[in-house]
Order: structure tokens, then C-alpha cells, then sequence
């Protein structure tokens, strides 16, 4: 099965908007993942109206935090690169597994609950 993009099992860019307030240049921004999911070390870029976007030093992959700065009182645009890990094919196929345990107990197929 196929569904990363590349050998670095990258899965997209993610796209985040702020507004920024009126008199406000800067903004520190935490990017909250899934489980499994890592941001991509030094592929944030600026988008619309932002002047720069750093990586806080020592922030985690999995919950990095950006120094965003941008123009007041405008919605403030960047992008990362997000990949996707062994945790999270883990989570996929335990969720099938019970799936299909429960699929097999006569549960209507695509219905879970838990």
C-alpha cells in the first residue's frame, strides 16, 4: 500500500492561517499533529503577508512551535511539510483489525463504535 508521496514517507503540506491583531507584528504558533503524524524539520515557509517563520528551537516534531511574523490585523499565511510514521500505519491497522473483528460479528461495514 502507497500513500505517502516519497521515500521520506511524506504526506503534504499543511497550510496555517492567523490573524494577527491590530498593533501585533508577532505571534508564536504550536501545530498540534496527530499521532503519528511529524512536521518535517525546516520546511516551514512564509505565505501571504507573513515577513518570516521559524522553528522555536527544540520544539518537538510532533508538536512544533513557529515564531510567525507578519503584518497587523491581516491574516497572516504558512505552510509545512508534515510525514507520516511507523506509529501511525500502527494505529491504522489496529483500527482495521477491529474493523474487521467487529465487521465479522455482524456490525454493518464502514460503522464503528467504541
Amino acid at each position: 500500500m502507497h500513500f505517502a508521496n516519497n521515500a521520506n514517507f511524506e504526506i503534504g503540506t499543511l497550510t496555517i492561517k492567523i490573524k494577527l491583531p491590530i498593533g501585533k507584528t508577532t505571534a508564536k504558533v504550536t501545530v498540534t499533529l496527530p499521532t503519528g503524524i511529524e512536521y518535517i524539520t525546516g520546511s516551514a515557509s512564509k505565505g501571504a503577508n507573513a515577513a518570516s517563520v521559524t522553528q522555536v528551537t527544540g520544539s518537538p516534531v510532533t508538536a512544533p512551535v513557529f515564531t510567525l511574523v507578519g503584518t497587523p490585523n491581516t491574516e497572516v499565511v504558512f505552510t509545512i511539510k508534515r510525514k507520516i510514521t511507523k506509529l501511525a500505519t500502527n494505529t491504522l491497522l489496529a483500527f482495521s483489525y477491529l474493523h474487521a473483528a467487529k465487521s465479522s460479528q455482524g456490525a454493518t461495514a464502514g460503522a464503528a463504535s467504541f
